[in-house]
């Protein structure tokens, strides 16, 4: 049974006496422990996508089914809840808050949802161990390298043990080097625990990780590919790394 259920969804955006399409008539259905990738040009709806799917914006026509819930029909606290349990967020920013450390960045979630203090401990350990920042745990935000950064948003978006992770555009303000290894940490994670993570991207790199291939342009899916099993692997990858960097072209 499908963890997310996107039908017939548009959104339309008005500017004045002017409305403009953003999303188009869109329907996917995602299972669990998908790794998917959302391409196309920019303004061809994938950030849009994206928040409709993360329950931070509502569409203008069409229904969202998360996790068998008709998202339409929650009350604003519930919607709260959802997106705080069941969804973590990846930001391309990082969105860390800088004067706190890391451990209390990923501990903030759990604050919100009332968790025991010994309880967090043992979530945030888990989390920045996965993550290889344990022991950084107690360096503030600030002093983070943005890998190290992203990796710390990386634990806060697991932390709560969510079904689906969504990341926009979260290797565009690292270096290659640095994305790759978020890649790599990425698919780590969705292989060992199953995680589905849907990525807004124009990075190459997700696109041939990805297990699936969502195109968009104008607002519409124009391709759905499906890869079974998954894409190139991250650590078949070192040769054709070490290409690219040296010629500048990337190989999709």
């Amino acid at each position: 049974m499908a963890l997310l259920e996107v039908r017939g969804v548009s959104k339309w955006y008005r500017s004045g006496k002017l409305s403009f399409p953003a999303l188009r008539a869109v329907d996917l259905a995602v299972e669990q422990g998908e790794f998917i990738a959302l391409a196309g040009p920019s303004g061809s709806g994938k950030t849009t996508l994206l928040n409709l799917i993360g329950c931070l914006d509502v569409p203008t026509e069409g229904e969202i089914v998360f996790d068998q819930v008709a998202v339409a029909s929650l009350k604003p606290q519930q919607l709260v809840e959802l997106r705080r349990e069941k969804i973590g967020f990846i930001f391309q920013s990082f969105n860390l808050i800088p004067v706190l450390t890391a451990f209390e960045n990923v501990e903030f979630p759990l604050l919100l949802r009332g968790l025991p203090a010994r309880r967090r401990r043992e979530l945030v350990a888990q989390a920045l161990c996965e993550v290889g920042l344990w022991e950084l745990a107690g360096r503030r935000a600030a002093e983070l390298s943005g890998g190290e950064q992203q990796r710390v948003a990386i634990a806060r978006a697991l932390v709560g043990r969510p079904k689906l992770v969504l990341a926009d555009e979260p290797t565009a303000s690292l270096d290659s080097r640095t994305g790759e290894s978020i890649l790599e940490l990425m698919w780590d994670l969705n292989r060992q625990h199953g995680l589905s993570f849907i990525f807004s991207t124009h990075d190459p790199r997700i696109m041939r990780y990805a297990t699936r291939l969502i195109r968009l342009q104008d607002g519409r899916v124009v391709e759905d590919e499906r890869r079974g099993a998954g894409g190139k692997a991250p650590r078949r990858l070192l040769g054709e790394r070490a290409l690219e960097e040296k010629t500048g072209h990337f190989l999709v």
